[in-house]
């Protein structure tokens, strides 16, 4: 395999960590024993930043572990059946694994074997910009032979016959819209959008855990609403796009960057409006199930926009969680926002309220359910007064 494309190394590349973990993997011999892959490589190509450095190396996992730990170098055993061993040097973490190749897939999980071949890795992976590979000195390999023209063409097409990649995961089915949202540009690869229309009703065989990560990662994006709109027009998760209004979604996610306030469970609890009912596709944790029915707690209580509703609403979820609320409200209507509820709901401060039990008690009332129930009913006349200072409770 000869070298298609040399860049000059970034800063990651050189980093004294790095090449050290290099160096124990035998990356620098000659034929090289390891060599840089997938994301770190496409970013590196599109001088974005890198987050994540995969390493793929001809070396068994057990050997790996053996030249790390010869070499000082910490590390973890992720996922050794599957040839994946975690480095760490400082703070830098590197993620090695052997190059595989697909022994039995079933669409879930994958039996792998492992291989000093890097095509036969390459023919394994799921987009072709994700099959690159780099040496420490920038020489870029494209094992698959496309997966820098389709970079440069910002093309995200699967590796081989789109149909097999997914039916050995159908996982990558919500990857190609996420990476075709954050890496594609123009009409998305007819073979991969055929495929995964074909195949969208797979999507529910996998765990709700694996669904839940990968659909987190597309809200996330910049381009969330153009990709939940491809998503949905092609059959996957139907039950979540049936009332997907891309116009609404558009405007609440300009809402968040605006005013840098980006939420990634505000958008999902816009999207699941109806609460439960669509959570169910999900495995969202107590907390961000919580969150997200406090923002539509927030909506509910925000149907009249003014200035008592929005200090209501302060004080009953918080401030960031109102402000959510008031831009559903505000996209869901076509509106822009009123400069002075915007204020409210981001800067005013709610105050305690001023009654506890103990002044009930002072009046006669015996500790007990009835003590609480009158605090309550205390509180929310209260706030009906717009916390006056001025609120009478007392006979």
């Amino acid at each position: 395999m000869l070298p298609a494309r040399q860049i000059m190394p970034p800063q990651w590349m050189t980093d004294y960590r790095t090449v050290k973990v290099m160096q124990t993997l035998g990356a620098y011999e000659i034929p090289s024993r390891a060599m840089f892959v997938g994301g770190c490589v496409r970013n590196a190509l599109m001088d974005v930043p890198v987050s994540d450095i995969d390493i793929a190396t001809t070396r068994h996992p057990l050997q790996v572990i053996e030249r790390l730990s010869a070499h000082g170098i910490r590390y973890i055993p992720t996922g050794l059946e599957h040839g994946t061993v975690t480095a760490i040097i400082d703070d830098a973490v590197f993620e090695i694994t052997t190059l595989r190749k697909d022994i039995e897939t079933n669409g879930r999980h994958a039996v792998i074997s492992f291989t000093d071949k890097w095509e036969e890795d390459a023919l394994r992976r799921d987009f072709t910009i994700n099959t690159l590979l780099a040496t420490p000195d920038g020489m870029i390999f494209d094992p698959t032979g496309r997966g820098l023209s389709d970079l440069d063409d910002r093309r995200v097409v699967f590796v081989g016959i789109a149909s097999e990649r997914i039916a050995e995961d159908y996982l990558r089915i919500l990857r190609f819209y996420r990476f075709n949202a954050r890496y594609g540009i123009g009409a998305p690869d007819d073979e991969a959008i055929t495929a995964c229309r074909d195949n969208a009703d797979k999507i529910a065989e996998l765990s709700r855990e694996r669904v839940t990560q990968e659909f987190v990662k597309i809200i996330q994006l910049n381009t969330a609403p153009a990709a939940l709109s491809l998503m949905f027009e092609n059959g996957a998760l139907p039950d979540i796009g049936k009332n997907y209004d891309r116009a609404v979604m558009e405007r609440f996610c300009d809402f968040q960057t605006r005013h840098d306030v980006r939420d990634d469970f505000a958008r999902i609890a816009l999207l699941l409006l109806d609460g439960a009912a669509g959570e169910g596709a999900f495995a969202f944790s107590n907390a961000q199930k919580k969150h997200m029915q406090d923002v539509r707690n927030a909506l509910s209580c925000l149907k009249t926009a003014s200035r008592k509703k929005i200090r209501e609403a302060v004080y009953r979820f918080g401030n960031a969680v109102t402000l959510q609320g008031y831009f559903i409200r505000l996209a869901l209507r076509d509106d822009l926002p009123d400069l002075d509820l915007l204020d409210i709901a981001r800067y005013w401060q709610a105050p305690s309220f001023p009654i506890g039990g103990a002044d009930l008690m002072a009046q006669g009332i015996s500790p007990g359910p009835a003590l609480g129930q009158k605090l309550q009913e205390l509180e929310e006349k209260w706030i009906k007064s717009d916390f006056s200072p001025e609120f009478k409770w007392q006979k």
